[in-house]
């Protein structure tokens, strides 16, 4: 049996990073899985020593994660193992893609065709949509691949497709910027009325999200500054990571800072259940996760 150890976790003592090294464990596997017994082993050769704790917590948050996930997650499990599904839908492609991103981490490759976190913004584009059963767009980084779309055509486009803030308003003296905004997601009535919900989104793939959190202000830092009319709706606002966040305390002080909250879980529940048509988008998913990192989440290892 081949089995092929990820490199060990950043921390030793946190059951997130213990739970992805033994998800990617079962990736590299040629038996497709991993268990208690690995985890053991690593943390007997990094000299941690009376781990039950630490391996009761870890199955613990894998449960939470297959609870958060659904259908999405990519592994079954049961006691202390987990075991790698061999159907690989949108939704368990997307948390494979944003486990691999979290835990490795990304840098720019010469001649890479794929940027990983241009398209965890598309993920999220996609995620936010489903989650209100409406429309979305992207408005950050991702979307400045039209090259004849200036800042000021895209706030048009945006004020269009929500019928509200009358179009793009010049703000003499203050430099273009987007205000940290990403997606906008957005649920309307037949009669494209203003007064709807409209989420207004940051992402954050890098290891350094928590610095972000409060950064986006949908209201005073993007809408008030750019759009010619005051919102008739709320803008709420709305956050986006690949990472896991375990602890209960951790997660609703992250929420209150960023809005809300997607992580690995619901980014990937979200486009398990979404009914946009998003295959070209996980085929480039795909492509990418071998082009930086040598994982192919089709075949039967990595």
């Amino acid at each position: 049996m081949k089995r092929i150890y990820p490199a060990v976790p950043e921390s030793l003592d946190d059951a997130i990073w213990l739970a992805d090294w033994i998800e990617l464990c079962a990736l590299a596997a040629d038996d497709g899985d991993a268990s208690a017994g690995d985890l053991e082993r690593m943390l007997d050769i990094e000299g941690v020593s009376g781990s039950d704790d630490l391996l009761a917590q870890t199955f613990d948050e894998i449960d939470q994660r297959l609870i958060a996930c659904g259908d999405a997650y990519p592994f079954e499990h049961e006691g202390t193992w987990i075991r790698r599904r061999g159907n690989v839908s949108n939704g368990r492609m997307a948390y494979i893609f944003c486990l691999v991103m979290s835990y490795h981490g990304w840098r720019a490759l010469k001649d890479a065709v794929y940027n990983p976190w241009l398209l965890f913004e598309e993920l999220s584009e996609f995620a936010a949509a489903s989650y209100l059963g409406g429309n979305s767009v992207l408005f950050g980084t991702s979307s400045r691949g039209e090259a004849s779309s200036t800042f000021g055509d895209r706030v048009n486009k945006l004020a269009g497709n929500l019928r509200e803030g009358e179009g793009y308003r010049p703000f003499p003296g203050v430099s273009v910027q987007d205000g940290k905004l990403d997606v906008v997601a957005w649920r309307d009535f037949p009669d494209h009325r203003p007064s709807q919900i409209i989420l207004l989104g940051q992402c954050a793939a890098g290891a350094n999200w928590k610095g972000k959190l409060s950064e986006l202000q949908p209201r005073e830092g993007f809408w008030d500054n750019w759009m010619s009319e005051a919102p008739v709706s709320p803008l709420i606002r709305s956050f986006f990571i690949p990472h896991s966040i375990g602890d209960s305390n951790q997660w609703k002080a992250h929420a209150r800072r960023g809005g809300i909250f997607f992580d690995r879980c619901r980014v990937s529940h979200c486009l398990e259940v979404s009914s946009h048509d998003s295959n070209k988008l996980f085929a480039r998913v795909r492509q990418c996760l071998l082009e930086h990192w040598a994982y192919d989440p089709i075949s039967s290892n990595s």
